[in-house]
């Protein structure tokens, strides 16, 4: 049996909303409301108001063969508004459920682990939860590094500092990272390589498209549906988007295209299609 993380897809939301209603209802018995009636419960409705699209909102799901067996995720609150859990703006409140039969099975301390990586590339330096005292999740939390922050009653405010895996999550590569690499291949191969001419550029698009027909390959023979949950399909793809980048990469340099000149062109582009109306546009064309 074993567990696989994806990201979240739009597909996801319903089963997001019944795994935080599992998180806030974790007891079993007769006083447990209806999923229906829970999802009516007023902490649960700002827990997820506005999600998944509040600057932020990060969210894992775990499967089991295909299907959605738990998900783990964080959203930031600040002092006016915010959920159980929360101890300052700084540090997202984490929200973990599991599907009751996936329970006890490591999926929880997985879900846990690769959220805080996501955490730890996005730059944060900790986050919390909060946790029934007699839950026996509270076991789980410590064991995974969470300690108490604050005693509120029944449960625990509890908050974990995220350190940066050695070689795993580094920050994501910049405009500016991105061409400095393509330069340092170059200085390496620049006895072998085409010079860094806008001549030559023609010749590295040409490469750029090969590898846009290998991405193409992996979709058509692979399927969507495994490059979103099989790790090793879903690593090989990510290495051939990134041989388009850095033949893209590649294109740019030869024509001296600074990361600010790139980075002026692209917003006043985004700014243009922003305001466009597609719908409008393509009736008239």
């Amino acid at each position: 049996m074993e567990y696989l993380l994806r990201p979240y897809q739009d597909k996801d939301y319903d089963f997001v909303k019944r795994m935080v209603y599992e998180a806030v209802f974790w007891r079993l018995g007769p006083e447990r409301p209806s999923l229906e009636e829970g999802l009516k419960y007023q902490g649960l409705l700002v827990a997820l108001e506005g999600y998944p699209n509040r600057p932020g909102d990060t969210t894992l799901i775990a499967t089991l063969n295909g299907f959605p067996v738990g998900a783990a995720l964080y959203r930031f609150w600040d002092d006016e508004k915010n959920i159980r859990g929360y101890v300052k703006k700084e540090s997202p409140v984490v929200i973990i459920g599991i599907d009751s039969d996936h329970r006890k099975k490591g999926l929880g301390s997985k879900l846990l682990k690769e959220l805080e990586i996501q955490a730890s590339v996005q730059g944060l330096k900790s986050v919390s939860l909060c946790v029934s005292k007699d839950n026996i999740a509270y076991n789980l939390y410590v064991k995974e590094g969470y300690k108490v922050y604050e005693d509120i009653g029944s449960s625990y405010n509890m908050l974990k500092e995220i350190h940066r895996p050695n070689g795993l999550s580094k920050p994501p590569i910049s405009i500016d990272e991105m061409l400095n690499m393509s330069h340092d291949l170059f200085e390496m191969n620049k006895h072998d390589w085409s010079p860094m001419e806008p001549e030559h550029a023609r010749t590295f698009i040409l490469y750029m498209i090969e590898e846009i027909g290998e991405t193409i390959s992996i979709v058509k023979k692979k399927g969507e549906d495994q490059i979103m949950n099989t790790p090793e399909v879903r690593e090989r793809f990510i290495e051939e988007m990134c041989d388009v980048m850095m033949y893209y990469s590649d294109v740019l340099n030869r024509f001296s295209i600074t990361p600010e000149e790139y980075s002026s062109v692209y917003r006043k582009k985004f700014e243009k299609n922003i305001s466009r109306n597609y719908k409008k546009d393509h009736a008239e064309s």
